[in-house]
């Protein structure tokens, strides 16, 4: 049986540090060695690049965001496939992975839409790829039936302390692209559509349905994100406080919003202990941060710990989950009396527990890292071969 190479490495952040140990545990739980590199570590990434001479023991590598295919100045002439799993859409310019010279290169996506355009965002890369949403990650601490500290806990971050901005009107955008980004970002904030979604809307709107005109505003995809993901965030909160609903905010430059008395500002937690407050909630309300169509980690975070999810509306989770029994989704424009239903949930604990037990059934069969561990190893078999 070959081995399995992980890529891993603590100094690009508690995010990718915590979910990939969580995926190579899931590896492991499938009965699979696993090899792995501390890209922090000069030793081990020196052995990896010695083992690397033997292509014939390693099945394939597996890394966040693409990371580990420049570990080795030799490795691009190495034929064994890598694994990019990807934190974001190909269009935040932050993201890397996507376009890696990798002769077997599989790229997950965590949103449908995201992996439609792919092929748009880069023609020249030959890369296999799959829909793969973040797995949820289970507290080690977790204690059955524990009295919950937190009623809703709400967690992410804002990029700046301040409103979020529609960077395209600083001055540097063509007059009628800044109409049509507006027109994009207006139905987004109207809509739970991905970027994706808006732009082809917008385009028809004007009769502009070739696909040259969505590959030609590509480049803007990436501050109409940097827009809605903010103010998605920044609104999901204001609609909380004014149903009168008291959330814990664990997240950073949340401090200047105009409600903040009504907030509990807890500031930016490690992803360890982000997990552990999951354990610790009662409700976990969150945007989809853009993954209209898929999900991320945090929605199965919240259910493997046992708390009930109140999230911005996906497509997938409306799939994956039976609404109003295992889950709640809201929308940006029946919001304010969709998210009434928290309200309902603090005063029955007994619906509350079973709505939780049901959610957690379901993640636990289907969206631990055991499972996407499963699902790689089934799409390196189908694409490039076996371990045996």
């Amino acid at each position: 049986m070959k081995n399995i190479l992980c890529y891993i490495r603590k100094s690009y952040g508690t995010v990718i540090w915590e979910n990939m140990k969580s995926f190579i545990q899931g590896f492991r739980e499938c009965g699979v060695d696993v090899i792995v590199c501390d890209m922090d570590d000069y030793k081990s990434v020196e052995a990896v690049d010695e083992l690397l001479q033997h292509p014939e023991l390693i099945w394939f590598s597996v890394g966040f965001n693409g990371i580990g295919l420049t570990a080795s100045p030799r490795q691009s002439e190495i034929d064994i496939p890598h694994v990019s799993v990807m934190l974001d859409v190909p269009y935040n310019r932050y993201v890397g992975g996507y376009d890696f010279p990798c002769r077997k290169h599989l790229v997950t996506y965590l949103d449908k839409r995201a992996g439609e355009i792919l092929d748009i965002a880069y023609p020249s890369k030959n890369m296999n790829k799959m829909f793969m949403p973040l797995a949820g990650t289970q507290y080690d601490g977790l204690v059955e039936g524990a009295d919950r500290k937190y009623d809703v806990v709400f967690s992410a971050s804002r990029w700046q302390d301040g409103p979020a901005i529609r960077m395209w009107h600083d001055g540097t955008v063509n007059r009628q692209i800044t109409y049509l980004l507006d027109e994009v970002a207006d139905y987004m904030e109207v809509y739970p559509v991905t970027t994706v979604d808006a732009v082809r809307e917008v385009l028809k709107i004007h009769g502009l349905v070739d696909v040259i005109y969505l590959e030609r505003l590509l480049p803007y995809f990436w501050q109409v994100l940097q827009y809605i993901k903010m103010q998605r965030r920044y609104r999901a909160l204001e609609m909380l406080v004014r149903n009168d609903i008291r959330v814990d905010v664990f997240g950073a430059n949340w401090e200047s919003v105009p409600f903040v008395n009504k907030l509990i500002l807890h500031g930016p937690i490690p992803y360890e202990d982000n997990v552990k407050v999951f354990s610790q909630a009662k409700i976990v309300f969150q945007d989809q941060a853009e993954f209209n169509h898929g999900a991320h980690d945090r929605v199965f975070t919240a259910m493997l710990n046992g708390a009930v999810v109140v999230s911005e509306y996906s497509s997938y989770l409306e799939e994956e989950f039976v609404c109003g029994q295992e889950i709640f989704l809201y929308d940006w424009q029946n919001g304010d009396e969709q998210i009434k239903v928290i309200h309902k949930l603090l005063a029955d604990e007994s619906w509350r527990l079973s709505i939780a037990k049901s959610a957690r059934k379901i993640a636990e069969k289907r969206h631990c890292w055991r499972n996407r561990a499963e699902d790689i190893m089934c799409a390196i078999t189908i694409l490039y071969g076996s371990n045996c």
